[in-house]
């Protein structure tokens, strides 16, 4: 996919009306127009997410970058710690 070594998708996620409070239902959407859905606690931590996104895409965590709101998620926080609360962008 991407000529730097990274590839890139498209993540927008919003709150479950119903059901637990910590999850999160996370729309993946890649350059090449491939759409993933995942549903993950949002007190996971960010290393976790890109585990969970590498099972569904089968894009390496080591080659992922995500980004929300213009914001690069740290692997050293939680999913959290960037209100992903209602519908945001994020590239890996």
């Amino acid at each position: 996919m991407g000529g730097n070594g990274s590839d890139n998708v498209l993540v927008s996620g919003n709150n479950e009306a119903k059901g637990s409070e910590t999850m999160v239902d996370i729309k993946i959407k890649t350059l090449d127009s491939q759409t993933y859905t995942l549903r993950v606690d949002k007190c996971v931590p960010v290393p976790a997410l890109k585990e969970q996104i590498a099972t569904v895409t089968g894009i390496l965590s080591e080659q992922q970058r995500l980004i929300c709101r213009g914001k690069v998620l740290k692997d050293d926080q939680l999913l959290s710690a960037y209100r992903i609360l209602r519908p945001c962008n994020q590239f890996k």
